[in-house]
């Protein structure tokens, strides 16, 4: 078995394509309050080929306006600002991973749309920032992402070492990479200049800290348990990690609530993927 060096790592890295111009825009939009729409149709003119998927995405049976929509102005106007900001982000960061195998990259960038949807559900039932929430829900697995598209040899050596080894996943990926997906995603949070709090939720609450995260990375951390396919039978509540749910102070109430809004968009996160 080969391990990466950190040359290796970097070489790998250079690979991933930048963000856009017209996606960090986009990105910082949604860590502002109340933008108009004539802000946001500026923003995404400057990228036609991104303004046209936009538009195919809005006119789509899921919107029910086949046909209807013909200008970002008229898609923020009809779907809302903020709708339209997370069909661009998803769209823009899908982009940078393109050049990655479909098999790998497919499944995890369906598991990050249902994450995102579920992670701003629940933003919103808590009176937190919806749009942050996707876009962190949407980021969390980013590191796993880009081992698939910039390292797929070692990805298959890591997944070789867990079977033989009867490992973990983070063990694994240890070994191969020497650091683990966490790790590597946030390097690529850094080098895109994404937000501090999205780094948090791609990082994980630490428990070790006497204060407690904040509340998007909880969010992200109970959207992502539940993107994760449970056993049949098992009920999905049983896999929250009780920390998050008792921080954002949930009740079962409240989280069956959130599993039926989740359900609801289930549709919109197969038109994303």
């Amino acid at each position: 078995m080969q391990v990466l060096t950190p040359g290796d790592i970097e070489r790998g890295l250079k690979r991933l394509p930048a963000l856009s111009t017209t996606v960090t825009q986009v990105l910082g939009l949604t860590q502002q309050q109340d933008v108009d729409i004539g802000k946001v149709s500026r923003v995404l003119a400057q990228d036609p080929g991104l303004t046209a998927r936009i538009l195919r995405l809005a006119n789509s049976p899921f919107f029910g306006l086949a046909g209807q929509v013909t200008s970002i102005r008229q898609a923020c106007v009809v779907l809302g600002n903020n709708a339209v900001r997370n069909l661009a982000a998803a769209i823009g960061i899908r982009d940078c991973f393109s050049m990655g195998e479909a098999s790998r990259l497919g499944p995890l960038w369906r598991q990050a749309m249902e994450r995102a949807i579920a992670a701003q559900a629940l933003a919103q039932r808590c009176h937190r920032d919806g749009e942050t929430a996707f876009t962190a829900g949407m980021l969390h697995d980013l590191g796993t992402m880009v081992m698939a598209c910039c390292f797929s040899d070692a990805l298959q050596q890591v997944e070789a070492w867990q079977g033989l080894h009867h490992g973990t996943r983070q063990q694994a990926e240890q070994a191969v990479f020497g650091i683990d997906h966490r790790l590597l995603g946030l390097r690529v949070a850094q080098q895109w200049a994404l937000p501090a709090v999205i780094r948090q939720a791609i990082a994980g609450p630490d428990d070790t800290q006497e204060t407690a995260p904040d509340p998007i990375v909880d969010i992200v951390q109970l959207a992502a348990a539940l993107s994760t396919a449970p056993l049949p039978g098992e009920d999905p509540l049983q896999a929250l990690p009780g920390a998050s749910v008792h921080r954002l102070g949930l009740d079962a109430t409240a989280l069956r609530t959130w599993l039926a809004d989740v359900e609801a968009k289930r549709a919109l996160a197969e038109l994303l993927a």
